[in-house]
């Protein structure tokens, strides 16, 4: 099996971080600090100064349609103050405007750092971070492809392709700051860089509440249908449960984006609230992207069609009625495994052996195994094609007790596995978790059904990975935190 390398990746990482370092090296040393154009200013009017003179220079000066730009260039390391001012009399060069000062540090590598945490050359960290977050997204975007094609029943497939979407994500964010910043650079200050980034998320949030709420709409409807139809059981609002989470959650985000001004508060109060809200948003986002990761690797689960080249079939049983029949939802799982039976039978003439699945509840007559063994018969199946596993309660123990009875007859089998087609991506987890590799495929259900269970679906999912959940948020809330406040960080670095 192909494994998927991180070593690429880590290359990536590599030579992303040393061409932004050259470019910083070549680009670093000069700094243009851009002001509001005064009406009727000429190029000549505008004029930089620098105090005292030796540490940084006055390169160029042009007038923009909107704004004054003024260059300084780096001379050598130490701490000057840099202005902008408007000469209003050309005759006497002492009746000036100031239209903008800060103290302009020329760092031991040559950088040019502002009193804002600015420096020069920060374009060239905003391109370095598309393809930071562009290279992680391909690598995530590849292991899911390696992986469904190779070993598509593991969670692995749902997290990457969750955090292949969630670096999407920034990808685009910071795409669209490296467009806006060659579009209009006096908009853009590191800080400033940062900032967006950090409500960038937030408004991923805001954008995607209309979404948010037709889901929570379909969710509750679907919910209302199978209640009626099925029955009023808490299980059966798991839609609606969650529907509200998401809008309670998104509503939460936009409080904070609210109450957190769009730029950081440097008090202690706003900082908080600002971390807190850029944590919430990207968490938030993160959720949204497994959610959406779960619902297509369930689909594409669903659709699965194995290779007519089985030994044995697996039905994985899921309640019996009172007389020892099968339920609609049972019954759709041994159709679909008849039918497959049939369908290898005429294309390869290969017959494969039922391994009906399911112990008996307390307060079933039988056993699953054995009700789904009886309908067998019924449907046709020869007695010596079926051998019927009657102890397992779980699907975990359908899949361990199945492979026992299996390898007893022939170790190295060829099996596939037959349960509703929400399940068949759960299933796959459950056989590779008991050694075995198996491929599954989906009986129809009724379509109110499918969204409560593939919420259902979603839920045993994350519950069985919670600390891997639980260890990448922290990894991106930390990222997020890094991201918001890379000014800061990048002042002591450079």
């Amino acid at each position: 099996m192909k494994k998927v390398s991180v070593k690429p990746l880590l290359i990536c990482y590599l030579i992303i971080t040393v061409g932004v370092v050259i470019s910083l090296m070549l680009f670093g040393d000069t700094y243009s600090m851009y002001v509001p154009r005064v009406d009727g200013a000429s190029n000549d009017a505008v004029e930089g100064y620098v105090e005292p003179e030796g540490i940084v220079e006055v390169t160029e000066t042009v007038i923009q349609e909107r704004v004054a730009k003024v260059t300084f260039k780096a001379v050598k390391k130490g701490t000057a103050f840099g202005q902008v001012q408007y000469v209003r009399n050309k005759d006497n060069p002492q009746e000036y405007l100031t239209l903008s000062g800060t103290d302009l540090t020329v760092t031991r590598s040559g950088i040019i750092l502002s009193g804002n945490y600015d420096f020069g050359g920060n374009q060239v960290t905003l391109i370095g971070l598309v393809l930071f977050f562009l290279a992680t997204m391909v690598f995530f975007i590849r292991s899911f492809v390696i992986r469904t094609r190779q070993d598509f029943f593991s969670y692995r497939t749902v997290l990457d392709l969750g955090l292949a979407m969630y670096f999407a994500v920034l990808t685009v964010i910071f795409g669209v700051m490296v467009g806006v910043y060659y579009i209009r650079p006096e908009l853009f200050s590191t800080s400033l860089i940062f900032d967006y980034a950090g409500n960038g998320m937030s408004l991923v949030v805001m954008f995607s509440i209309p979404l948010i709420a037709a889901f929570a709409a379909y969710m509750s409807i679907s919910n209302l249908r199978l209640i009626t139809r099925e029955g009023f059981r808490p299980v059966n609002l798991l839609g609606v449960f969650i529907g509200i989470f998401m809008i309670l959650g998104s509503l939460v985000c936009l409080y904070f984006l609210y109450k957190a001004p769009f730029l950081v508060d440097m008090s202690p109060k706003g900082i908080a609230i600002f971390i807190t809200k850029i944590v919430l948003a990207a968490l938030f986002v993160y959720f949204e992207c497994i959610l959406l990761a779960t619902g297509i690797c369930l689909n594409m689960a669903a659709l699965f069609k194995p290779e007519y080249n089985k030994d044995f079939i697996i039905i994985l049983g899921c309640g019996i009625k009172k007389d020892g029949t099968l339920y609609p939802l049972l019954r759709g799982r041994v159709d679909r495994a008849i039918r497959f039976y049939h369908e290898q039978e005429q294309k390869t003439g290969k017959k494969a052996v039922f391994v009906p699945s399911g112990g008996q509840g307390s307060d079933e007559v039988i056993s699953e195994g054995e009700a789904m063994k009886r309908y067998l018969l019924e449907q046709g199946i020869p007695e010596e094609q079926i051998l019927p596993e009657t102890a397992s309660t779980t699907t975990l123990e359908n899949m361990r007790f199945s492979k026992k009875l299996i390898d007893a007859v022939k170790p190295d089998a060829k099996v596939a596995f037959s349960t509703t087609n929400y399940h068949v991506f759960r299933g796959g987890m459950f056989a590779r978790e008991a050694g075995m590799k198996a491929s599954g495929m989906g009986s129809k259900t009724k379509w109110y059904f499918w969204p409560n269970a593939e919420i259902r679906e979603f839920i045993g999912l994350v519950v069985n990975q919670l600390w891997v959940h639980v260890i990448v948020a922290l990894g991106l809330a930390v990222l997020s935190i890094a991201l918001a406040n890379m000014g800061t960080l990048l002042k002591f670095i450079l």
